[in-house]
C-alpha cells in the first residue's frame, strides 16, 4: 500500500493536470476564433472581446477565495465541483446562439476554472515531499507552458476544419475523463477548519473586479473618466483589503505570514511578470504573422509549435534539476533567456525576415519557459505549511492571472500608440481576419510598430530576472544530490559542547560563518517554533536541538504541550534546528535568529506501521480487499488494496486512535477501533466472513403478493435486513453472513420461518394466508439448510 494517502502522488498529479491543461487551453484558444465568432454571431469587435474578458474576469476575481475554500472543504471536492461547472459551461458556450449568451457562458466557465486552479498546486504541496516537489512542479509547469502555446494552434485547426463551436465542445469529453480520473486517483486530504473571512472576500472581490475591469476596458473606452474612477477605486479598495488582512488577528483570507516567506513574495512578483509577458508577447506576434506575413490562423499558430514542443519535453527534466540546485539559478536563467528571445523576435519582425530564424528563437523561448514555470511554482510553495497550501496557491495564481490581464490591456494600448507614431491611426483597420491583406505602403510601418511593441514584454521579464535573483535557499533545500534531511543516530548529550551526530550524506549544507564558540543561551535570541504533523495537528513532547554551523549543540528545549516551543539561540545568526518526537521521523531546518516573532514551522511524519493479513474464514489470504484507515475526526489517513498474499501495510502512522475498515465484494465489512502505541508499530489480522443473498417470492395460494414486508432477524433477534416485495412478489436481502436466521413476512397475518445461510445464495419462498395451520405446514416444508425451497 502507498503511504500517507494510499495513492501514488504522481497518479494524482496526472489526473489533475488533465483539467489544468483544459483551463489554460481556454485562455488562449479563443484568440484565433474571434473573427469567425464575430461574423457568425453578427456582432462587433467590442462585444467579441468580452468573450475573452468575461473569462479572465471571473477567473481572476475568485482565486483568493477558492484557494481558501480548498483548505476548508478539501481540495479534491472543490476541484471536482469546479470541473463540473467548467465542463457544463463549455457545452453551453458551444450551444450559444448569440453573443450575449456566449459571454455569459464564458463567465461561468471562468468561475469553474477559478475553483479548480488553486487546488492543483495545493494537492502537489500536500502530497509530495519537499525534495520531490520540483519534479512534480516540472510536470505541472510543462503543462502550463504547453497549454498556453498549444491553445492558438488547436484553435486554428478546429476553426479551419470544423467551426468555432468546437473549441468549446472539445472540453466536454476531456472534462468527463478528467472527472473520472480525479475521482479515482486524487486523494481526499485532511481539511483545515478555517474561519471564513467574509470582509476579506468582499474587499478582494470588489477591488480586483474594479481594477481588472477598468484596465481591460480602458483601451476600448478611450480611457474615459469613469474608467479611471473604477481603476482608482479598485486600487483604494485593495489597499483597504491589505490593511484589513494585516489587522485581522483571526484567520485572514490572505495570511500576511505568506509574504514573510521571502521566496513566496518574490515568486508572486515573478509569476505576475511572466503572465503579463506571455500575454503581451502573443498580441503583436500574431498580428505580425497574420497581417504582415499573411499567414492563416492555423499556419501562424504552427510557427510557435517548436516553442510548445521544447517546453513540453524539457519541463520535467528542468524540474528534476531544480530540486538539486539553489532556487535562484534556474529561474534567473529562464527569465534572462526569455527576455533575450523576445528581443530577438523584435529584431525579426520585418516583412522579409527569415521565418526559420523566428522558429529557432521560438525553440529557445520554449526552453526558457521550462526554466520558469515549474521552478518558480516549486520555490513559491516549498516552505509553506500544509494548512496554508490552499491560501498560498490562491495568492500565487491570482498574481499570475492579474499579470495576464494587465499585460493584455497594456500591450493593446502600446500597439495603438506605436501605430499612431507610425502615422497609422489607431489600428482599427486591422480588425478582422488575419488573412486580410495590408496595402503595400502600410506593411513596413505596421511591422515597425509591432516590433517596437515587443520591447514591452521583454522589459517586463527583466522584473522576473531581478525577483528570481533575490531568492534565498529554502528551508530543507537540497544542495547537490542530497535531500534536505537530518538523521540523529544517537541520543543528544546534555553537554553544550557535545556535537550532534549527523549523517553527512543527508544533511543540508549551509553557508559557513565565522562564529565564536557559543556560550550559554541565556539572554540570547529567542526562537518560536511550531511542530506539527502533516495534517496540521500539533506534536506535543518533542525535543528540539539547536546546532551551529560546526555541528556544536548550542541549545535544547522540550515540552510544548500544544505544539508551540521556545528555544534561545546565543546570538543572532544562522543555525540548524532539529526536532524529534516519539513515533515520528526527525526533521531539520535552517533557521535564522533575527528577532522575528513568527514561529518557524517544522513538520514531522510518522515512522510507525500498522500491518496485518486479511484472510477468509478458513484461513486463506484474501486479495483485493480495500483497507481504509481514518483518524478520530473521520479524515482518511491512508487507504489501499491488499495483494495476492492478503497483506496490508499502513506506513507513517503515529501513536493514537484510528478506525480500520476492510471491505471486499461478497464479504461482510469489518470495522474496528485500534490504538497505535507510542512505538507506532501494530500488527492486526482481519478475518472477513463470506456473505450471501436471501431471495424468494411471497405467495398467497396461487397468487403472488406485492408490497409484503420481509424481514430477516439474526440469532440474537436483531433485524439485519428488511425489504418489500415488488410487483411480482419477489424480494432480495443481500450481504448476509453465515448463520441461523428467522424470516418474518408481513402483509397478511405475520408468518415466520428459520433458514440457514452457509455461503451460498439461498432461495426461500414465503406463503401468506389466513389459515395458520396451512401456513405452518408450508413453512415447515420450506425450511432449507443448504439449498433452496421453491414453490412449484
Amino acid at each position: 500500500m502507498s503511504t500517507t494517502t494510499g495513492r501514488n502522488p504522481w497518479l494524482a498529479l496526472y489526473a489533475l493536470v488533465v483539467g489544468f491543461f483544459m483551463i489554460l487551453l481556454d485562455m488562449t484558444i479563443v484568440a484565433v476564433a474571434n473573427p469567425t465568432i464575430m461574423s457568425d454571431l453578427n456582432t462587433d469587435i467590442t462585444k467579441v472581446v468580452w468573450v475573452t474578458s468575461a473569462y479572465l474576469l471571473t477567473y481572476a476575481v475568485p482565486l483568493l477565495v477558492t484557494g481558501r475554500l480548498g483548505d476548508r472543504f478539501g481540495p479534491k471536492n472543490i476541484y471536482l465541483i469546479g470541473l463540473v461547472v467548467f465542463t457544463l459551461a463549455s457545452l453551453w458556450c458551444g450551444l450559444s446562439g448569440n453573443i450575449s449568451m456566449l459571454i455569459a457562458a464564458r463567465a461561468v466557465q471562468g468561475l469553474g476554472a477559478a475553483l479548480m486552479t488553486p487546488q492543483t498546486m495545493a494537492v502537489i504541496t500536500r502530497t509530495f515531499p519537499p525534495d520531490k516537489r520540483g519534479a512534480a512542479m516540472g510536470l505541472w509547469g510543462g503543462v502550463a507552458g504547453l497549454a498556453t502555446l498549444v491553445g492558438p494552434i488547436l484553435g486554428g485547426v478546429l476553426v479551419d476544419q470544423l467551426s468555432w463551436n468546437w473549441i468549446f465542445y472539445i472540453n466536454v469529453p476531456i472534462g468527463v475523463v478528467a472527472f473520472a480520473l480525479a475521482m479515482w486517483l486524487v486523494p481526499s486530504l485532511p481539511r483545515h477548519e478555517h474561519k471564513f473571512d467574509l470582509v476579506g472576500v468582499v474587499l478582494s472581490g470588489v477591488g480586483i473586479f474594479l481594477l481588472v475591469f477598468g484596465i481591460q476596458e480602458g483601451n476600448t473606452r478611450n480611457w474615459d473618466a469613469w474608467i479611471w474612477t473604477m481603476i482608482i477605486a479598485g486600487a483604494v479598495i485593495l489597499v483597504l483589503f491589505v490593511i484589513n488582512q494585516a489587522l485581522n488577528k483571526g484567520e485572514p483570507l490572505v495570511p500576511m505570514s505568506l509574504f514573510r516567506d521571502r521566496n513566496f513574495a518574490l515568486s508572486s512578483v515573478a509569476i505576475a511578470a511572466m503572465g503579463a509577458a506571455i500575454t503581451a508577447l502573443m498580441v503583436p506576434a500574431y498580428f505580425y504573422l497574420e497581417a504582415v506575413r499573411e499567414y492563416s490562423p492555423t499556419r501562424a499558430a504552427l510557427v510557435f509549435a517548436p516553442m510548445a514542443i521544447v517546453t513540453g519535453i524539457s519541463a520535467p527534466l528542468i524540474g528534476k534539476i531544480s530540486d538539486r540546485m539553489p532556487p535562484r539559478i534556474i529561474p534567473t536563467i529562464g527569465f534572462a533567456l526569455f527576455a533575450a528571445s523576445i528581443f530577438g523576435f523584435a529584431t525579426l519582425m520585418k516583412p522579409d525576415s527569415s521565418i526559420v530564424a523566428f522558429i529557432v528563437i521560438g525553440g529557445v523561448a520554449g526552453l526558457s519557459n521550462s526554466c520558469i514555470w515549474a521552478p518558480l511554482a516549486s520555490t513559491a510553495t516549498h516552505d509553506l505549511p500544509m494548512e496554508l497550501a490552499g491560501a498560498g496557491a490562491g495568492v500565487y495564481n491570482t498574481t499570475r492571472q492579474i499579470g495576464s490581464v494587465l499585460g493584455s490591456a497594456v500591450i493593446a494600448a502600446l500597439v495603438s500608440n506605436r501605430m499612431a507614431a507610425q502615422h497609422l491611426g489607431d489600428g482599427k483597420f486591422s480588425e478582422g481576419s488575419g488573412a486580410t491583406k495590408l496595402p503595400e505602403f502600410i506593411v513596413h510601418p505596421f511591422s515597425t510598430a509591432l516590433s517596437q511593441s515587443m520591447y514591452l514584454p521583454a522589459g517586463i521579464l527583466l522584473v522576473g530576472v531581478v525577483a528570481s535573483a533575490l531568492f534565498v535557499r529554502s528551508k530543507h533545500a537540497p544542495a547537490g544530490a542530497a535531500p534536505a534531511a537530518v538523521t540523529r543516530t544517537t541520543a543528544v548529550p546534555t553537554t553544550d559542547d557535545a556535537p550532534v551526530v549527523i549523517d553527512a550524506a543527508e544533511v543540508t549544507p549551509v553557508d559557513a560563518v565565522d562564529t565564536a564558540r557559543f556560550a550559554s543561551a541565556v539572554g540570547g535570541q529567542p526562537l518560536s517554533v511550531r511542530v506539527h504533523r502533516e495534517d496540521g495537528r500539533p506534536v506535543s513532547g518533542a525535543a528540539l536541538t539547536l546546532i551551529d554551523q560546526r555541528g556544536q549543540q548550542v541549545a535544547r528545549a522540550t515540552g510544548g504541550d500544544n505544539g508551540n516551543y521556545r528555544i534561545a539561540a546565543p546570538a543572532a545568526g544562522q543555525y540548524v534546528l532539529i526536532a524529534s518526537a516519539s513515533g515520528h521521523q526527525p526533521a531539520a531546518a535552517t533557521v535564522f535568529a533575527d528577532g522575528r516573532t513568527t514561529p518557524w514551522e517544522l513538520t514531522l511524519t510518522g515512522n510507525g506501521e500498522l500491518s496485518g493479513v486479511v484472510t477468509t474464514g478458513d484461513g486463506q489470504p484474501l486479495a483485493g480487499v480495500t483497507i481504509t484507515l481514518t483518524d478520530p475526526r473521520g479524515d482518511v489517513v491512508t487507504a489501499g488494496v491488499t495483494g495476492d498474499d492478503g497483506v496490508y501495510t499502513c506506513q507513517g502512522t503515529v501513536a493514537g486512535v484510528y478506525t480500520l475498515v476492510a471491505v471486499a465484494q461478497g464479504r461482510q465489512p469489518h470495522a474496528v477501533t485500534l490504538t497505535v502505541p507510542e512505538s507506532g508499530m501494530l500488527h492486526y489480522d482481519i478475518e472477513l466472513s463470506s456473505t450471501a443473498a436471501l431471495v424468494g417470492r411471497a405467495w398467497s395460494a396461487s397468487d403472488v403478493v406485492a408490497d409484503a414486508q420481509v424481514s430477516v432477524l439474526d440469532s440474537a433477534g436483531r433485524v439485519v435486513g428488511s425489504v418489500f416485495t415488488d410487483a411480482e412478489g419477489n424480494y432480495r436481502i443481500p450481504d448476509l453472513p453465515d448463520g441461523d436466521y428467522t424470516v418474518v413476512a408481513r402483509g397478511y397475518p405475520e408468518v415466520s420461518s428459520r433458514v440457514w445461510i452457509n455461503g451460498a445464495n439461498l432461495t426461500h419462498n414465503v406463503n401468506l394466508g389466513y389459515e395458520p395451520e396451512a401456513a405452518h405446514a408450508e413453512f415447515s416444508d420450506a425450511i432449507s439448510y443448504n439449498g433452496s425451497s421453491d414453490r412449484n
